[in-house]
């Protein structure tokens, strides 16, 4: 399987929005699956590493100046 359309799709977006960006909001989108889950499902066990995907993402889009 390859990923190659994928890949060159985000950089693309990395080189349109910048890195920091992109990290926010890949995190945004982990924050809401992880509300998703806990309103759909009330899943703590599945929501739970989107959660702590996204506060990680957060940290590291915060120390990112591209």
């Amino acid at each position: 399987m390859s990923n190659r359309q994928e890949k060159h799709d985000l950089e693309n977006i990395i080189d349109n929005l910048g890195l920091s960006t992109t990290l926010e909001l890949i995190a945004d989108i982990c924050y809401e699956k992880s509300a998703h889950i806990q309103t759909n499902w009330q899943d703590k066990v599945t929501s739970r590493p989107w959660e702590k995907a996204a506060k990680r993402i957060e940290t590291i889009s915060s120390k990112t100046d591209v």
